[in-house]
């Protein structure tokens, strides 16, 4: 159920590549962009895929490029103990799940969006497992719509972790997003 500090997230007005696009220039558009470009960025383990989703979203900068986010990928093939390039074990994935955000250093065209969710990953070698964390993510306007950036500096949020939709969460300034 929404409450007053929770957000509705808004659609991309189009769809490329299986990749929602074309978000209001509002801080809204910007965190309903985020959630979707970090969840198709880090919801696959092919690193094709991911330099694809990297097109369509990055902003170009060192760090966000198309072979950035492909190594983003391969990078966790290796943490799971797999292939680094070639066919996966059908147990093998990874899925993003933001469920809560904070914005920081906010303009009308660059905003820093952290977000709150469960990453769970599968492998043979390590099972799988579900963990909580913050992921900060920069987001800037460009070409019309919001682009992923390389947010350097940003410092370990770690701290800021906390049970989605607890009294602790609130005390930390997370607030909810509802679909």
């Amino acid at each position: 159920m929404a409450t007053a500090a929770s957000v509705v997230l808004v659609r991309g007005e189009r769809l490329v590549n299986g990749v929602a696009m074309g978000y209001p220039h509002s801080q809204v558009g910007a965190v309903s962009a985020a959630v979707e470009y970090l969840s198709q960025a880090c919801s696959t383990l092919d690193p094709d895929r991911a330099a694809a989703v990297g097109r369509l979203i990055g902003d170009g900068s060192p760090g966000a490029t198309p072979d950035d986010f492909a190594q983003g990928r391969v990078n966790m093939r290796q943490y799971l103990g797999l292939p680094v390039s070639g066919p996966l074990p059908e147990t093998a994935m990874a899925v993003l799940g933001p469920v809560a955000f904070q914005l920081r250093d906010a303009s009308a065209d660059r905003v820093v969006v952290l977000l709150l969710g469960y990453l769970t990953t599968s492998s043979p070698k390590v099972g799988m497992r579900t963990g909580l964390g913050v992921f900060p993510v920069l987001m800037v306007w460009r070409d019309a719509d919001w682009k992923l950036g390389h947010l350097t500096g940003a410092g370990d949020f770690s701290s800021l972790g906390a049970q989605p939709g607890s009294l602790r969460a609130a005390e930390l300034g997370w607030r909810e997003m509802t679909r």
